[in-house]
């Protein structure tokens, strides 16, 4: 470098004026001793990574820096984005720059060791053990947990592999609706138990050995509950841990049950089981595979709990990447990106943008393929999310200032898009799909949401398009809400004694609502503190609470 050069970089940066660097990352060809500095001397492992040594596990990332990392190139790891970017200079992770593509975080690795079963005995006394292969695993993978993929020996594309069940369900991604469970009358439900005759024939008491059930309960939800025992002369199974208090319906309702996570209901391909810890202290994988040739290489189950994590970081972006079978049980693991600080921790200028994620799960209620909390003056702009078992789709609490908006979010299990305690924030042009989970909306806005402006979203096959609680000054305008003649468009639901509130104005302006069951398309009134006006709208019917006396009410030029 020459003497003027030298003398111009340190005037750059005792000025703050440094340049930026863009960093390097090739998980196939990198090495963490190398600069990172070009693509010819790529990082295997990018900084942030707790895998990262070397110059990759020691680099500063300095504000207007950016990470790039090769496209088309499967990384496996976990990222926690180590510093903040600054005004106008954001850190950018990004995954579509270089090479063919997106880059594709991974939070799989490949499960070797198949076998395929000789005898029914291999396959825990499944008859069709000549279908089935195992493997094994450490006794602290849980079952739930595994998210098992396959890779399709014709393209490489990863498939859902699903835990078995019976009765088998229409759509694995919604494993656990209602309508495809097995009926169980309500006599025949008790908190520690379920008796049906018409389901638990087997005759070995040792059937369902580590198996689970699948509950659906009071209010609406499906829990998941593991067998302590199955007693065969009585057609029962008994629970480790009994449901929660007020879980049987005492309008004495049908409720529901499957059987989950059994070797015996192992009945086609795609299919699997997991057993106890054996002996040994480990636990025996079933599996009727897709395509039974050459498994070491196309078997993966997910090993880490979140894609990227920009921590308590401010002033960054994550854009480009294809995030998928992360997988997690803790409240915001699963995760394929998050953005949290800590439950009190501020951060601002955060952007998530054309992002895929899809196959990333929870075991039971996720926080989201995206989720993020307390974020100012942010974007979550053109992700799709698709696919993600036992999770919501994005996922924002506490968030102001902020914009989300043109994401397509389609297959989740559990609610589409979720605001809670927001204020001042856009949520435009997204597009909502095939919402069929329990207890899974489209879009709503709960615990004191404030000042929102929800406009141009188009929500159709959901089990209810919309739903909001204890908020105000929210403002629904040019949406479409199709409730495919199965469900209300749009509901205010009662108030919570529990949580954030508020109150405002109420109004839906320039909507279409069609398609509604037999109820109106429109629910409102349950808040006298809150002023109404909805107009312009095409309504499939409305209801009003009659035992609400708002402040205003306003109904005008309706179709």
């Amino acid at each position: 470098m020459s003497v003027r050069m030298q003398v111009l970089s340190v005037w750059l940066i005792c000025a703050g004026l440094s340049p930026a660097a863009t960093y390097y990352v090739d998980y196939n060809t990198g090495r963490d001793a190398h600069s990172g500095l070009s693509a010819d001397t790529p990082f295997q492992h990018a900084p942030g990574d707790p895998q990262a040594k070397d110059t990759a596990g020691s680099v500063k990332l300095g504000p207007g820096d950016t990470v790039l990392f090769k496209g088309g190139t499967i990384y496996r790891g976990s990222i926690r984005i180590p510093q903040s970017g600054a005004p106008g200079k954001r850190i950018v992770y990004k995954g579509d720059g270089w090479g063919t593509g997106r880059a594709i975080i991974d939070g799989s690795d490949l499960l070797t060791g198949w076998k395929r079963c000789e005898t029914a005995a291999d396959a825990n006394g499944n008859t069709n053990y000549q279908n089935l292969f195992y493997a094994y695993v450490p006794a602290s993978s849980l079952p739930f947990l595994m998210n098992l993929h396959e890779a399709d020996p014709a393209n490489g594309n990863d498939e859902f592999l699903w835990m078995s069940q019976t009765p088998n369900p229409a759509d694995r991604t919604f494993f656990n609706r209602r309508d495809g469970l097995h009926p169980v009358k309500n006599e025949f439900i008790t908190p520690e138990s379920i008796v049906s005759p018409d389901v638990l024939t087997w005759q070995d008491p040792l059937s369902l050995a580590g198996a689970s059930a699948l509950v659906w309960v009071n209010p609406n939800w499906t829990v998941r509950k593991e067998i302590r025992e199955y007693i065969p002369a009585e057609n029962k199974i008994v629970f480790t841990e009994p449901l929660e208090k007020n879980a049987i319906y005492t309008d004495k309702r049908d409720q529901a049950f499957a059987i989950y996570n059994s070797p015996l209901a192992i009945d086609v391909p795609g299919e699997y089981a997991v057993t106890p810890p054996d002996a040994s202290g480990q636990r025996k994988v079933l599996l009727w595979p897709r395509n039974p040739d050459g498994l070491e290489q196309r078997i993966s189950r997910s090993v880490r709990t979140t894609g990227i994590d920009a921590g308590a970081c401010s002033h960054i972006e994550i854009s480009g990447f294809e995030i998928r079978k992360f997988g997690g049980d803790g409240l915001r693991e699963g995760c394929a990106i998050l953005a949290y600080g800590g439950q009190d921790t501020e951060r601002t200028d955060t952007v998530l943008r054309n992002n895929l994620i899809y196959h990333n799960l929870h075991g039971s209620k996720g926080y989201g393929g995206i989720f993020a909390h307390k974020l100012h003056d942010s974007l979550i702009e053109s992700n799709t999310v698709v696919r993600n078992s036992g999770h919501a789709g994005i996922f924002i609490s506490a968030c102001e200032d902020s914009v989300v908006r043109g994401n397509t979010i389609e297959y989740t299990g559990n609610t589409a898009l979720r605001l809670y305690t927001c204020k001042r924030v856009q949520v435009l042009g997204n597009r909502i799909s095939h919402i069929y989970a329990t207890h899974a909306n489209g879009i709503t806005l709960y615990l004191g949401c404030f000042d929102v402006l929800v406009a141009n979203n188009t929500v159709t096959e959901a089990t209810t398009p919309l739903t909001h609680q204890n908020s105000g000054n929210l403002y629904f305008i040019n949406n479409l809400l199709d409730g495919m003649n199965e469900n209300k468009n749009a509901n205010e639901w009662p108030l919570s004694k529990s949580g954030d509130r508020t109150s405002g104005k109420i109004v839906y302006l320039n909507n279409t609502l069609v398609n509604a069951d037999s109820d109106a398309a429109l629910s409102l009134g349950r808040d006298n503190d809150n002023e109404y006006i909805v107009a312009n709208n095409i309504l499939d019917g409305m209801s009003f609470v009659q035992k609400c006396t708002p402040k205003l009410f306003l109904h005008s030029h309706n179709l």
